[in-house]
């Protein structure tokens, strides 16, 4: 279990112990259940939406609550995004990898195009690679809703407060 002492447990992400728990917030928010019911049935009425909610949810906890490592979570998250990158573009090709020593720590900057897209697509091509993952920053700005922040912490982010001012001594 994570100490209550970690100065840093508000803003860094989540340790393999901490994962069942985030799941457990996650899958009993309304606003990440009420964004995957209309994702999923963009086209229904939202009375049937309603009806799917508890199904739904129940889905997600018999599914997830074998996920207990951020390696986990992110194999689970992997399959999403290969069936979202074959509907939604001609394939995704990366280049250099092989130049990279895997046991060296690189920094990778994105041009920022999308908080959650950016990073998914570095760490599915380390993987692709057999690199590990990266840990990814995000402005809390940026995290305005519960789920928002716990997807993101359950895939190695880190919170950068802006909204933090400095002390001078």
């Amino acid at each position: 279990m994570t100490s209550n002492t970690d100065p840093f447990i508000d803003i860094r992400p989540y340790n393999d112990d901490e994962i069942p728990a985030a799941i457990d917030r996650l899958v009993n928010d309304e606003e990440f259940i009420s964004a995957i019911l209309q994702h999923r049935f963009k086209n229904s009425p939202s009375w049937f939406k309603g009806l799917m909610s508890p199904i739904v949810r129940v889905y997600l906890k018999m599914k997830w609550a074998k996920l207990s490592s951020v390696e986990a979570i992110q194999n689970e998250v992997k399959k999403y995004l290969e069936q979202m990158l074959e509907v939604t573009t001609d394939g995704v090709t990366y280049s250099g990898l092989d130049q990279l020593d895997k046991e060296t720590a690189y920094l990778f900057v994105s041009n920022h195009r999308d908080i959650a897209m950016d990073p998914a697509l570095v760490n599915y091509g380390l993987h692709q690679s057999d690199h590990k993952t990266v840990r990814i920053a995000i402005g809390d700005n940026l995290l305005k809703k519960p789920c928002a922040t716990e997807l993101m912490r359950l895939n190695k982010s880190f919170i950068v407060k802006r909204s933090a001012k400095g002390h001078v001594r």
